[in-house]
């Protein structure tokens, strides 16, 4: 029986394709469920640093600090937006007493961030703030913040469509 999740997989229906068998053999196969949701959210969360990292590379330095800012959030809805079960599902699993766990996801998490803040800083010189890095940082991490209780508690607040 397997034991650990091959990344080469990205998710359930291509492993289930590639094995011949249902989703849900392939989950049963695992002896070690946790071992398989903690490798699926930290290769779903590398993927996600890569996508940005690439999406955020062709945009460096294109454009006004606003498309930059609209850019960057409509990426953010549109990531938390895809699949919101399954980002709700690794929230409620980062919530876990798997501190190693954890830990890389933060610091997966944390390296997705400092690139997006990294991207805004590059339209530094429309930024009037005296301290621009910490202007952009609390931006930022306050656009995440929002965007992801607007995707996963829509009921909390009034139900804001994605910028356009």
């Amino acid at each position: 029986m397997p034991r650990s999740l091959d990344t080469s997989h990205p998710h359930n229906e291509a492993c289930s394709k590639a094995s011949g068998l249902s989703s849900a053999t392939v989950y049963r196969c695992f002896q070690d469920k946790q071992a398989l949701l903690r490798t699926a959210c930290l290769h779903i969360l590398k993927l996600s640093k890569q996508s940005n990292h690439l999406h955020l590379q062709r945009k460096r330095e294109q454009g006004t600090l606003e498309s930059a800012a609209r850019e960057m959030v409509g990426l953010m809805f549109m990531q938390n937006r895809l699949q919101p079960k399954l980002a709700q599902a690794m929230e409620t699993f980062l919530g876990s007493d798997d501190e190693e766990l954890v830990q890389e996801a933060v610091a997966i998490r944390d390296d997705n961030l400092d690139q997006v803040i990294q991207a805004m800083l590059a339209h530094r010189r429309e930024l009037t703030h005296p301290n621009p890095e910490q202007a952009v940082r609390i931006a930022t991490i306050q656009a995440a913040t929002s965007i992801g209780i607007l995707c996963f508690k829509p009921r909390s607040l009034t139900n804001w469509p994605a910028p356009t």
